[in-house]
This record gives structure tokens, sequence and C-alpha cells, in this order.
């Protein structure tokens, strides 16, 4: 049976691209399984968007076995399903990254387990945004409910340089969310 379409809030972001996503070549969409990771990418995915599945156990094997000679197979724009199955090609991506790929030409998706997120953070700090997808909102849903404005970026919306002159609210608070999950949170557990 067809699942039908259901519009997600975090579309947007897809449909006009905020400027604070515009500073980062990597994306990285985290959520539990089933919440729609891989159908919303594939949703806004452009026609020459390259998608590699590592639910596919060849395609993991490959990953795995040498990810430096499989990343050299794919070009961007590309999409990684399921990243945790391969954390090895994180590096290879980092490689990707810096030769100068555009905004948004790598995506990622993944569980937000502590393995991913320890790689994402050692390997890709300052080159992904850290997008989430959970269940639906409400607003999906299609029952209304409001949200609270969220307090770090009323704190620090004006700490950072990247963030001068940028008063698109939705783009200040996914800067700041990549920010604190990138840095901050490695940071405290070092410390810890």
């Amino acid at each position: 049976m067809p699942t039908q379409w259901i519009k997600r809030e975090i579309s947007r972001l897809f449909t006009a691209t905020p400027p604070a996503l515009r500073l980062f070549p990597v994306w990285l969409l985290l959520g539990p399984r089933q919440a729609g990771k891989s159908s919303l990418l594939r949703h806004h995915a452009e026609p020459e968007r390259r998608f590699v599945d590592l639910d596919d156990l060849a395609t993991r094997q490959r990953a795995n076995a040498d990810p430096v000679l499989f990343c050299r197979e794919i070009e961007p724009p590309l999409a990684i399903d399921e990243i945790q199955y391969a954390p090895s090609l994180l590096s290879a991506v980092k490689s990707i990254a810096d030769k100068g790929a555009a905004p948004g030409s790598i995506w990622i998706t993944g569980s937000q387990s502590f393995e991913v997120m320890r790689g994402v953070r050692e390997t890709l700090a300052g080159r992904v945004a850290v997008l989430s997808l959970h269940g639906l909102t409400d607003v999906e849903k299609g029952v209304e409910a409001a949200a609270p404005a969220p307090y770090f970026a009323a704190l620090c919306g004006s700490a950072f340089p990247a963030l001068h002159g940028v008063a698109d609210e939705q783009s200040r608070s996914l800067y700041l969310s990549s920010y604190a999950t990138t840095y901050i949170e490695r940071d405290v557990r070092e410390l810890l």
C-alpha cells in the first residue's frame, strides 16, 4: 500500500535554504527509525543526487572494507543513508567536504547514537549542519500548537561572527543547535 506524503516542517530547509545552512557542505539528518528521514531526502533530492543506501549489505561491506576507495567512486551531490552502519566513511566525507564541496552537497542520515555523534564531532565539526527529524509534530498532524522561543538562541544569538547580520530566526537557531551538538557537547564530555 503506497504511503501518502506528509509535508514535514523541516521541508522548508530544503525548499528555501536559509543562510545558516549555506555555511555547511554536509547536512546530517538524525532521528529514530521510521521517522521519515530517507523519504524526506528522496522527496527533496534533485535528479542528479546519488543515494548510497548502507542498509544494503553489499554496499555496506564495500564502504567498510575501503572507505576512501568507496568515496572516490561517488561524487557530490550525494546522500548517504544510515551512516551508523559505516562510520568510517565520515573521514572520507570530510575529505570531500574539504575539497570545496558546495553547501548541502552531501546529505547523511543516521541514528543519534553515541558512536555516530562521536564520529561526527571528531571528523565533521564546523562542516556539518545537524538537523533532527522526530515523530510528527502537532502542526504536521494538523493540531494547533505554539512553540516556545529557544532559550539558547536568545542567550547566544549575537555572540557568533557567522551570525552577524543573519536576521532569520530559523537560520540562527539551526546554526546554534549545530554548534552546540558538534562543539559544546564534545567539550563537556571530554571534561567529564
